[in-house]
This record gives C-alpha cells, structure tokens and sequence, in this order.
C-alpha cells in the first residue's frame, strides 16, 4: 500500500545546475601538466621524475645512514650514491692536489694498497651541515717499506719534507713505524704519511684517538669502522683520548664528542666500548664500493680491501657505562 503524501508537504523536483566543460587537453593554448604533478602517477613514480641534479642535492642533505639505504633499493640510486662519494672525494683531494694530480694519486693509492684516513674521511661521509669546512693535513695510511714510492710523488706534486717531523708517541708503537709530513710551499696545507707496523694498512687507523678517524677510503672501497656513529655525527673516545685542541676542533666542524657512555639512551651494539672487534671478519663495519675515481672498480665487496685477511683485533676500552647495554659495567657493578 503506498504511503501518502503529507499535504502540507509539496514534493519539488531537483534542479540540475549545468556542469560548464571542461577544457580540451589538446588545445595548443591550454599548458600541460608536467609529468611528475599527475595525480595517476604514484609517490615513487613522482620521486623517480626528478631530474638528477634535484635528487644529487637531496642526497647531499641525507644523513649517511639514509644515503646508503637509498643505494639498496635500486641500480639508479646506487649509481647516484656513487657518483655523490666520487665527486666528495675528488673535491677533497683537488684541495690538497689539484685537479691534475688527483688521477695519479689514485692509481699510486690502488698500486700500493694504501688508504686515506683521518679528517679527511669525516669530511667525505659526515659533510658539513652549516659552515663549510676543509681538512689542512691529508693522512695517508701505507704498508711497511711503502714510504719511498709516496716520496717520489710528493716531489712531484711539490710537496717537501716539513722541518719539524713528529716521531711516534710509544702509545701507537704497536701500530705505527713512522710520521712523515710534507708540506706545500705554495698553500701551507700538509700530508702526512703514516707507515704501519706491517702490511696491513689498517693498523694505524684503529690506533686512532676517537672513533671518527678510524675510517679509511681505499682506492675502491669506503671502510667505516663505525657507520652508526658517524651517521649521527658522533666521535667517541678510545683508548687514548684526544687532546682539548682536537675536541674543540671537533666540535666546531659539527661533530659531538664524548668520552663516556653514561647518556646514550639505546644499546650501544657494535659501538660498544669493551667489544672486541676484529677486522678479518669485518662484522659491524660499514663497507660501500665507491668504484674509483673512474668507476672501473664493480662492487665486489671485500675484494678490494687489502686487510680483510689481517688478523687483528681492537676495542676503544674496557669500561662500559650504559646502563642498558648488556656489556654494561653497571650490572656487575
């Protein structure tokens, strides 16, 4: 039975606005969008359409962490992270060389199995986040007996012996054979070339004060020690402490020094102070092959490294005071 009208109620038909058209897309006048703006195109898909010097200043401003997760996920972005760490390298080293003498660097580097440390490799993973700074001593780390071959070069490229030379403090005798520092005569800055114990170029890195400079780049291969702390731009103590000069300098190029773990606020994991590490097995290091400065070298993971069959092992101390920390001194306390 149908229901009856109210008849106070007086039923209106629905008035239909006119709908004006829409624009022709094919028109010469109308602008298009561009391809990256569709609203059908994905997030990624709208990532991946930007150009690639907008992509290469956005790796610039990642954290190192991001930029070698970024590096996983495709061969394009790999390609770009790559391309990144070669232009920082190389930027770096023209400071000292020049840009002419930077290719023989690198193959003199590759021939000898020698690898670049200290300051230098802080400025090419942890870059500087608002004042621009540039290391004004090149440490250079080489095998036991490769000294000569580095001289010839400096001839070359005119750097001289320096008049004061620093000898080897007995702290880092079981690391280090020899200091030689050369200078420029034309813009001060210096090199200094340590030579180690033995063949294994490592030794004088992780002989270092803090764990910043424990890092090196070799002629194809970036080797952090402590990618975790770097990425967060922190410098922690070893075994022998820095002197104030260099904690301020820390802190005035961006970086955070500490001498304890009292107020990290997670487990310190690798970074861990009374851990062992060793360098043959390589857990906890960071590796990413740069590839050159020609990119000739495929990532081949420890291939190029000339240590990873060293066998030695370090640790920065043997106090921990992170109470969450399962190495903590605080729960045998």
């Amino acid at each position: 039975m149908a229901k009856k009208l109210s008849p106070t109620r007086v039923v209106r038909k629905r008035s239909h606005k006119p709908v004006p058209p829409r624009p022709s897309t094919t028109s010469d006048s109308s602008p298009e969008l561009p391809s990256f703006a569709s609203p059908h195109r994905s997030a990624a898909d709208s990532f991946f359409a930007l150009s690639e010097l907008v992509l290469f200043h956005l790796l610039e401003a990642c954290a190192l962490s991001t930029v070698i997760a970024l590096s996983h996920t495709s061969s394009y972005f790999r390609s770009l992270v790559k391309a990144l760490f070669r232009s920082r390298i190389t930027s770096v080293l023209e400071h000292f060389l020049g840009h002419i003498n930077t290719s023989t660097f690198f193959a003199l580097l590759q021939d000898t199995d020698s690898a670049i440390g200290g300051s230098t490799v802080a400025r090419v993973l942890a870059p500087p986040v608002t004042e621009s700074w540039m290391p004004t001593n090149l440490n250079m780390y080489v095998p036991k007996g490769g000294v000569q071959k580095w001289e010839e070069f400096m001839e070359l490229v005119a750097y001289s012996r320096a008049e004061k030379q620093p000898g080897v403090d007995r702290r880092y005798a079981y690391a280090t054979t020899s200091h030689t520092v050369f200078e420029s005569g034309y813009s001060g800055l210096q090199i200094t070339i340590s030579e180690s114990v033995d063949d294994c170029t490592i030794s004088p890195a992780v002989a270092s004060s803090t764990t910043l400079t424990m890092s090196v780049i070799t002629g194809s291969t970036i080797v952090a020690m402590y990618p975790s702390l770097i990425s967060q731009r922190r410098a922690h103590n070893a075994w022998d402490s820095p002197t104030v000069a260099h904690c301020i300098q820390l802190q005035n190029r961006g970086f955070k020094h500490g001498s304890s773990t009292t107020m990290w606020t997670r487990k310190c994991g690798w970074n861990c102070p009374v851990l062992w590490r060793r360098v043959q097995s390589l857990r906890g290091v960071g590796l990413f092959c740069w590839g050159g400065p020609d990119n000739v070298f495929p990532d081949n993971g420890s291939e190029g490294i000339p240590f990873t069959d060293a066998s030695m092992q370090w640790r920065l101390g043997d106090v921990c005071m992170n109470g969450k920390c399962p190495w903590s001194s605080k729960k045998w306390a």
